[in-house]
């Protein structure tokens, strides 16, 4: 269209940068240009030594200052949330809501994403090997556990071992053993474990839509989930390298993850502060 040549040039990977930031988000363009550059790779072995050049890297850098919008900050979930939740259950309350209630409690206690306990909206993205099986389910007397085949930090998708105790005056357990009791008595086959009314994995789309009936008037998303988790965890006074193992974060990610967030940083910010005047000689 603009007549460039197809080799990935500095010059040229600089000049996509510019035209795609006024298109969409720049925090977005450099992984648009990655995966662009290991396509083109076969054919221009330099591309990604391209991409990686003082150019590319600055003009990047200039167009997010230029282009970005703001952050729009989802509300977290918080243990107010959740306790609405359990006491809204009771035995006779549809298999859906029992199954939205618990995938709620276990992803905020869990600071799992929402991707790690839906499948994608699309069929043709889906990859029924990262979803969370019921043979992996274990009891303990006083948690419950599965295994997570993968996560998003996780490069040698070795999974892990999601350990659930009932914490923050949420019964846990109680909701977990009531949603694995219909489940086993209606899909007593079915491999997975979150299963909907129709025998399907849930989808975001089914988790969105009665995460915003909750509670219409608020800014919640998939990543509320993790973030009140964090949150609970930093006013419980967690330190922030145990809040980060619980939610599987690697350690950069963790960094631009609070800086992103403020209230979690706020939150262990002054539980920190409280904890001070706790051991002061004074008191």
């Amino acid at each position: 269209m603009h007549h460039f040549p197809f080799n990935p040039t500095p010059d040229t990977l600089s000049f996509f940068m510019v035209y795609m930031s006024y298109h969409i988000e720049p925090h977005s363009v450099g992984s648009y240009l990655s995966g662009i550059c290991d396509r083109l790779e076969i054919y221009y072995p330099d591309a990604h030594c391209n991409r990686e050049s003082q150019l590319v890297k600055k003009t990047l850098a200039g167009m997010k200052k230029l282009c970005s919008k703001p952050i729009c900050h989802k509300q977290p979930i918080t243990r107010t949330h959740l306790l609405s939740v359990v006491e809204s259950l009771c035995p006779s309350s549809p298999y859906d809501s029992i199954l939205f209630a618990t995938m709620l409690i276990i992803g905020t206690c869990s600071l799992l994403r929402l991707g790690e306990l839906t499948v994608l909206d699309n069929p043709a993205l889906r990859n029924f090997r990262k979803v969370v099986v019921r043979d992996s389910v274990k009891f303990d007397e006083s948690s419950f556990s599965f295994w997570l085949p993968f996560h998003k930090a996780n490069q040698l998708f070795e999974g892990n071992h999601i350990v659930i105790p009932s914490h923050w005056s949420v019964d846990s357990l109680s909701v977990f053993r009531q949603y694995l009791q219909l489940r086993n008595s209606r899909f007593p086959f079915h491999p997975h474990l979150w299963i909907t009314s129709q025998g399907v994995v849930p989808t975001c789309n089914w988790f969105m839509r009665r995460l915003h009936h909750l509670k219409p008037d608020t800014h919640w998303a998939g990543q509320s989930m993790r973030a009140g988790g964090a949150m609970a965890m930093a006013e419980d006074r967690s330190p922030p390298q145990l809040i980060q193992a619980a939610g599987r974060w690697s350690s950069d990610t963790f960094q631009i993850y609070i800086c992103r967030n403020p209230i979690i940083l706020n939150a262990i910010l002054a539980a920190n502060q409280n904890l001070h005047l706790l051991n002061h000689p004074c008191n």
